[in-house]
């Protein structure tokens, strides 16, 4: 659905360009486009589905011990369709704002250029009826005469830049209304946001989270306030590259993440002061940034601003007509130049991250992201390789962070050898480019196009659901022209066809880094969401959950580590546990920890402090030999990381090899 996403985002975004949009508004083209998203979705998840209750009507290959997950799967096709509804909605309601932004400034540019058009016409046609020759000093007084004239009686409508502040504020109050009175009431003695998000984040213990939490836990706060303030930048900085004006739908979207993030790490119990903390520091400084853009939009779109700009062009095309210039050659230029390349840079740009997350599936790291336990497996597999202490803690503490980090080293490798990125470029550009030459032979067939504005917005509109033009440009080149129209096609022609061997001289010279940033849609995000479920890790030992999506209504893991790995250790003697979760639950034993308010709990109860989890009781299970090996060599430096003593590692566990541990992920 990715593809037909991005065409749907694209007609949006060309809506009533090259076409009198009277008969269909926008917001109906919108609303037709998410019914039949809807309808290939509900295909889809009907598909899915039907499959799953085939599988378990067969009975085939032990059916019986994957029975209990039947609804969890149907649920995770359900939730599949939701989320790439969610998520194309998001994307088309974006794109409708965007359009709707622009629409309100072409409306007055085109009576602008309209009035200027036709003041340029006249001119010329006085010029040309003196009796003697106009030497081009003479031609430049007159339109500069001219001009200034035209300008003086055009009335302006003075665009005033919008307090963004203001709404993001407004925007983050209508977030909190849903999180409750405290944290509402908390809120309404902030006035602005001016003083917000300076500096660096700092977690308070006094006054943001609980006071009984030790240094550990609240070290982990900060990663995970850092990793999300992180993200959240990211963001805003790839909306700041864009040419678009501020939405609040960039603001929506960022406290959609802030929120996410923060479920996931629901086993911290943070309070409403700090989430609030944490939200007003990431809108301080994400509304500084969207005023920037809004300023920004506001100049470079102003009607006034962008005839000016049109000034050099007027005058240009006024003195080449008075020559009577051939200027074929010149306006095939910039129609290459200013329409045709940009939207085909940005065609490779939006298509090359799922070309990319695509190739990685079933290239030689196919294997590797086939399912979440072959990427697991695969990780593992990586940490045991390379086996250095300081890798597994990362890999422990900061696992979000470290599975994206391998993720992309994968797709930089990958990508890296054999020119294959430069290849999948090529290839989106040489589709861009056929339909371009397509679109030129069809236009140049059509018996009705009598003019080179007609045959351009002929082949714009042609283009729509494939590329995004700019209807200045397409507007200013379209304007006074007097070009013959079968010499202009072959200049056209030509021009497409430099600009073809140009682009890929370009991202012959760039490296892959900067190719990855100019990606709004990043390979790696896409890999990372395939393999990383809900992100949950078991609360005990620290191992992610193995459940798909987000659907599923129990976490659970199917090996999990010994519990010292996740900081547990005994209250008197300060070890290190070595035994794992599956056994505890079994047993007579008892935990406390921040959860539990350091209050000793039955590990039996375990599902009434963290009722999101199923641990099987299982007395004869054991810690993989992997798990065994690594705590086995690593138990003086884990016990000094956390703050404990080395563990009692039993004596079988320090004969295991690094070869035998190997062959336990098999």
């Amino acid at each position: 659905m990715h593809t037909w996403a991005l065409e749907a985002e694209t007609k949006i975004l060309n809506h009533g360009k090259f076409e009198n949009s009277e008969k269909c508004t926008i917001e109906d083209v919108r609303c037709d486009l998410l019914q039949k998203a809807d309808v290939e979705l509900s295909k889809g998840q009907d598909e899915i589905i039907g499959k799953i209750k085939s599988y378990y009507e067969q009975g085939e290959g032990h059916v019986e011990l994957v029975e209990s997950f039947q609804q969890d799967f149907i649920n995770s096709a359900k939730s599949l369709k939701t989320e790439l509804l969610n998520s194309i909605t998001n994307k088309l309601d974006a794109a409708l704002s965007r359009r709707n932004g622009m629409m309100k400034f072409e409306g007055i540019k085109k009576t602008y250029m309209d009035t200027m058009e036709k003041k340029v016409l006249d001119l010329l046609k006085d010029c040309r009826e003196k009796k003697s020759d106009m030497t081009d000093s003479m031609l430049d007084e007159a339109f500069e005469k001219m001009w200034q004239e035209t300008v003086s009686t055009l009335s302006y409508t003075v665009l005033q830049p919008q307090d963004i502040m203001t709404r993001v504020l407004h925007s983050l109050r209508n977030n909190l209304q849903s999180k409750g009175n405290s944290m509402t009431e908390s809120f309404d003695k902030v006035k602005d946001l001016q003083n917000q998000g300076h500096r660096k984040f700092v977690v308070h213990r006094s006054n943001l989270i609980s006071k009984n939490w030790n240094a550990q836990k609240t070290k982990r706060v900060e990663e995970m306030s850092d990793n999300i303030i992180n993200i959240c930048w990211e963001f805003v900085k790839t909306k700041s590259e864009s040419k678009d004006d501020y939405d609040d739908t960039y603001i929506s979207e960022i406290l959609k993440i802030i929120d996410k993030k923060l479920k996931t790490h629901e086993d911290l119990k943070l309070n409403e002061d700090f989430k609030l903390s944490l939200k007003l520091y990431i809108c301080g400084f994400a509304s500084r940034e969207f005023q920037k853009i809004h300023n920004q939009f506001i100049q470079e779109n102003n009607p006034r601003t962008a005839l000016e700009n049109f000034k050099h062009t007027y005058h240009s095309d006024f003195i080449g007509l008075y020559h009577e210039q051939d200027q074929c050659s010149k306006k095939a230029d910039e129609f290459t130049r200013k329409c045709l390349k940009p939207a085909l840079e940005r065609y490779v740009t939006e298509n090359l991250g799922m070309e990319m997350a695509d190739k990685m599936v079933i290239g030689e790291n196919s294997a590797i992201f086939r399912s979440r336990t072959t990427f697991q497996i695969s990780v593992l597999k990586n940490l045991l390789d390379e086996f250095k202490f300081e890798t597994y803690f990362c890999f422990i503490k900061s696992y979000e962070t470290f599975v994206k980090d391998f993720i992309f080293d994968k797709i930089k490798k990958q990508f890296s050898a054999e020119n294959r990125m430069i290849k999948l470029e090529e290839k989106l550009l040489n589709e861009g480019t056929n339909e371009m030459k397509q679109a030129i032979e069809e236009a140049e067939q059509d018996p009705k196009i009598n003019d080179i504005k007609g045959f351009i917005k002929t082949i714009c509109k042609k283009l729509e659901n494939k590329l995004v033009f700019s209807k200045d440009d397409v507007d200013k080149i379209s304007r006074l022209n007097d070009v013959n129209q079968k010499k202009f096609i072959e200049c056209l022609k030509c021009y497409v066809n430099n600009m073809d061997t140009c682009l890929k001289e370009s991202f012959q010279a760039r490296d892959f880094q900067s190719k990855i940033d100019c990606l709004e849609t990043k390979p790696q995000d896409l890999m990372f969401k395939r393999v990383w479920g809900c992100g949950k890790q078991c609360p005990f030992c620290k191992a992610p959950c193995e459940a798909g999506g987000e659907a599923h209504t129990k976490h659970f893991v199917s090996i999990h580590r010994p519990k010292g790995l996740g900081r547990y250790r005994f209250v008197n003697s300060k070890k290190l546990v070595t035994n794992i979760c599956t056994s505890s639950v079994y047993s007579n034993t008892s935990f406390k920890c921040h959860d539990t308010n350091d209050h000793w709990r039955p590990y039996k109860e375990y599902s009434k402090i963290y009722p999101d989890w199923q641990i099987d009781p299982d007395p004869s299970t054991e810690a993989s030999a992997y798990w065994k090996y690594v705590m086995a060599q690593f138990n003086q430096r884990f016990a000094e990381k956390y703050n404990a003593k080395s563990a009692d590692i039993p004596s079988s566990w320090k004969d295991i090899t690094k070869i035998q541990a190997d062959e336990s992920l098999k």
